[in-house]
């Protein structure tokens, strides 16, 4: 690993500016002599990778957007990220019908997902649409397919006490099932 690309991570993390166009990344790379003009594409990606790996910045090579997006500051978008996470708890949950629908069902369809980032106090630098997919890759955020695009996340949803009647006491048995490599179907009792 080049060092001259560790200069670049503290270099970027003193930037005020957090959330970098792959292009304007490079571009900046190529002029301060990070990244060489030749493959500079290639060297890019395996800097954004290692960094990505160590936690430094957040990439996901999302190439079904125009715009390739990167998080240079970690800690940044997950400041941004638990905005979303912890709406429930938000003073603002009655200001609009989009944001309590998101908190009563834990669903955010793509059309209105913007108005309701900045309802949510969201940076305007990240790209909605991109912060939808990161939360997909990061397992937050599940894309439901339909007629309009619309991305469920569970950690919103109210929490519900259940109330149980008493059990008296009594006795539990299980099993387990498993399958092995021959396809055969096993029970077991566990121990203890």
């Amino acid at each position: 690993v080049p060092k001259i690309w560790f200069c670049l991570q503290l270099i970027t993390s003193c930037v005020k500016k957090k959330m970098w166009k792959f292009t304007e990344l490079k571009e900046f790379c190529i002029r301060c002599q990070y990244i060489q003009s030749e493959d500079a594409d290639g060297q890019l990606l395996a800097l954004l990778k290692l960094f990505h790996c160590l936690g430094f910045y957040v990439y996901f090579d999302l190439s079904e957007y125009k715009e390739q997006w990167i998080c240079t500051d970690a800690t940044f978008l997950y400041k941004e990220m638990s905005k979303v996470l912890s709406v429930q708890y938000s003073p603002r949950k009655s200001s609009s019908p989009e944001l309590c629908k998101f908190i009563k069902i834990g669903v955010i369809f793509e059309a209105v997902s913007e108005a309701l980032f900045q309802q949510l106090g969201i940076d305007a630098d990240i790209p909605t649409r991109w912060l939808l997919k990161v939360l997909v890759n990061l397992g937050i955020a599940a894309k439901v397919s339909s007629n309009e695009t619309r991305y469920f996340i569970p950690a919103v949803l109210p929490e519900r006490q259940i109330h149980l009647p008493e059990a008296s006491v009594a006795t539990l048995g299980f099993t387990f099932s498993f399958q092995s490599d021959e396809y055969e179907r096993y029970s077991c009792v566990p121990t203890g």
